[in-house]
């Protein structure tokens, strides 16, 4: 784990050196990206202070909570909701193989939904339901009963590297996805997955990046578009499990499968 982190840590360094510093919130390959946005979950939806628990089962649940009555209530996927409902939150995007805690998420519903007794869980990009996530105050994981937070612990099962797309499902609503991976040992492969990102990006750079070293400004807007054109097409192909684009600055962070960073600054060369 400390050699991950010191590789990761490394790795940040060199890409930095080569292109710059970075921020974040989602984007999807459907809609435009806001001026400083992050793939893979909505803004805010880092959890801070989680509270984990060794001992709970891959779905979190006893049968007895996970029961479902005969007429299950269905919220209207077509109502209009305030600000932070229906986002789904994940205290992490990467998790060690030997992680005993797996993924926290939650994600908060409206006092109606909550009073309605609406079924909520977490669901895989199959369509299986991989947990149930509970308002009970358990701690198991859910910090606060009765605060219209649902939340679940989510432990892959792979013994292998392996990505996830999870969604929670609010009755009829289904909230945008969020992608986690677990990751083993760094090996050769993923420092050469990680020079080939950057000789990619670095193609790019080159067509529009004077005998100066600088990019006009009436070429970055360009530049920007292109350099961004590329990272959504890593992450859409797996390649990338975490996206930062702020077109403000001209910064774009990514974080490949291999939990290695790597930046691109459109104002940096070095």
């Amino acid at each position: 784990m400390n050699k991950r982190i010191l590789a990761a840590a490394l790795a940040l360094t060199m890409s930095a050196c080569i292109c710059g510093c970075s921020e974040s919130e989602k984007t999807t390959a459907d809609r435009s990206v806001s001026p400083k946005e992050t793939v893979s979950g909505e803004k805010g939806n880092d959890i801070d202070d989680v509270v984990t628990d060794d001992e709970t089962t891959d779905t979190e649940t006893t049968a007895e909570e996970s029961a479902v009555t005969d007429e299950e209530t269905v919220a209207d996927p077509n109502a209009e909701q305030e600000d932070g409902i229906h986002i789904l939150k994940c205290s992490q995007r990467f998790a060690a193989l030997d992680d005993k805690n797996g993924f926290y998420f939650e994600v908060e519903l409206s006092p109606t939904e909550a009073d309605s007794g609406i079924n909520v869980a977490l669901y895989d990009d199959k369509g299986e339901k991989v947990a149930d996530m509970l308002d009970d105050g358990s701690g198991k994981p859910d910090k606060t009963a009765g605060d219209n937070i649902y939340s679940c612990f989510f432990k892959p099962k792979s013994k292998k590297a392996a990505t996830y797309d999870l969604t929670a499902k609010i009755g009829a609503i289904e909230t945008d996805s969020v992608r986690v991976r677990l990751y083993d040992e760094l090996d050769n492969d993923d420092f050469d997955k990680l020079r080939k990102v950057t000789d990619d990006f670095m193609k790019i750079d080159a067509k529009y990046r004077d005998n100066t070293g600088i990019i006009p400004d009436d070429k970055k807007e360009a530049a920007l578009k292109e350099a961004s054109a590329l990272a959504q097409k890593m992450f859409d192909n797996g390649e990338v499990i975490e996206l930062s684009i702020d077109q403000n600055h001209g910064i774009i962070t990514i974080w490949l499968d291999s939990y290695l960073p790597y930046i691109y600054n459109i104002d940096t060369l070095e």
